[in-house]
């Protein structure tokens, strides 16, 4: 680890591989390997990757005329190449020196040994205006020949599986990337008068509206704690919802009406529910007889201690953890955020559900 000049670090273009933590001083050390700081003795020569990602398209030729089609086009993972130059001022140094008590190894020695496989790491690009990007990837080659004592050229590959580039509020923090934003059910407010006395007020609530910033559009992810029944989120910007349950509309439906008779299957509306007949019934009697009916409603609902996870880009729908795909309303579609204003409404089924929650995203760009 190593403490980071400021004054340098706003002249260079660099890359940290790791994170950034605080010592008992108060000063800024570096988890990781930092490409391009010349106090770390790691210079960079060039980066690939960072451009607009590899596109997949589905294309073909028309058979019998001309021209072709395009069926779909989907991004692929993003392969980041970082290679330069290192250098080692100390070359005689080791454990048990008195050189470079800081970093007791050589730079040849940390950069061979710090990155291994099968880990995933944070990796922050900080041009020289100070804006900073974030990616996370696998390092999957590594190539540093023996040129020179004292001195040689590197070159690592990462694999990152995300093919954006999101931005980072604060170089070497991978929790600085992330945005977030309460969602509120809308809520008419005014002033309530019942009597002679003071006006008061009853708070309102409206519509979140996120001014995302991003290129590209961002897939988010909405946390929702119980209770609550059949929640629908709507953004104006697709014109598109994602809900959990399937809430029924009784005008779709028969009443239920005494002497008719029924098959069994059918369904009908009674007393503001749905129920479906459970045997034929010839006559239906003037009281109804909740043994010939079941609930045909296909509410969904999480109570107090329950949290419901939709994210967005991973196509998923949990509580606590556990899938609940098969709940998902068969008209809803995965919505994402697009770059300026998106406004978002949240619905439930009932007054007493939770009337708040949680919209996380990142800020994302195709490249830099």
């Amino acid at each position: 680890m190593a403490s980071i000049d400021n004054e340098n670090a706003k002249m260079e273009f660099r890359i940290l591989v790791g994170t950034i933590d605080y010592d008992q001083y108060g000063e800024r050390v570096i988890n990781g390997i930092e490409f391009g700081n010349s106090d770390e003795q790691i210079a960079i020569s060039t980066v690939s990757g960072l451009e607009t990602p590899p596109i997949r398209n589905n294309t073909g030729d028309w058979s019998g005329r001309d021209g072709g089609y395009m069926s779909s086009q989907l991004y692929s993972a993003r392969t980041i190449t970082i290679t330069g130059f290192y250098w080692d001022k100390d070359y005689a140094c080791g454990p048990g020196t008195e050189t470079r008590e800081d970093i007791p190894y050589t730079t040849r020695e940390r950069l061979a040994n710090y990155l291994k496989i099968r880990e995933k790491y944070p990796i922050f690009i900080k041009f020289m205006g100070n804006k900073v990007m974030f990616a996370e990837g696998f390092m999957i080659d590594f190539k540093m020949d023996y040129e020179f004592v004292k001195s040689g050229r590197y070159q690592v590959t990462f694999y990152c599986p995300e093919y954006a580039l999101s931005v980072a509020e604060e170089y070497g923090d991978p929790n600085s990337i992330w945005r977030r934003a309460e969602l509120h059910k809308e809520i008419f407010g005014g002033h309530l008068v019942p009597e002679e006395i003071d006006v008061l007020f009853k708070e309102g609530r409206h519509p979140t509206v996120i001014n995302y910033e991003g290129l590209i559009p961002h897939w988010p992810t909405i946390t929702l704690k119980g209770p609550a029944t059949n929640p629908t989120f709507l953004n104006t910007a697709t014109n598109k919802y994602f809900r959990v349950g399937t809430p029924t509309d009784l005008d779709d439906y028969p009443t239920y009406t005494e002497g008719d008779s029924y098959a069994k299957g059918d369904k009908v509306g009674y007393n503001g529910t749905l129920y479906e007949a459970k045997v034929d019934i010839p006559s239906a009697p003037a009281v109804w007889d909740s043994g010939s009916w079941t609930n045909a409603e296909n509410n969904f609902s999480i109570v107090a201690g329950q949290t419901l996870t939709i994210d967005m880009g991973n196509r998923q729908a949990l509580v606590n953890g556990k899938s609940v795909s098969m709940s998902i309303d068969p008209n809803s579609e995965w919505w994402y955020l697009v770059p300026g204003e998106n406004r978002i409404y949240m619905l439930t089924h009932n007054g007493s559900d939770s009337d708040t929650a949680e919209i996380t995203w990142t800020t994302d760009y195709q490249g830099v």
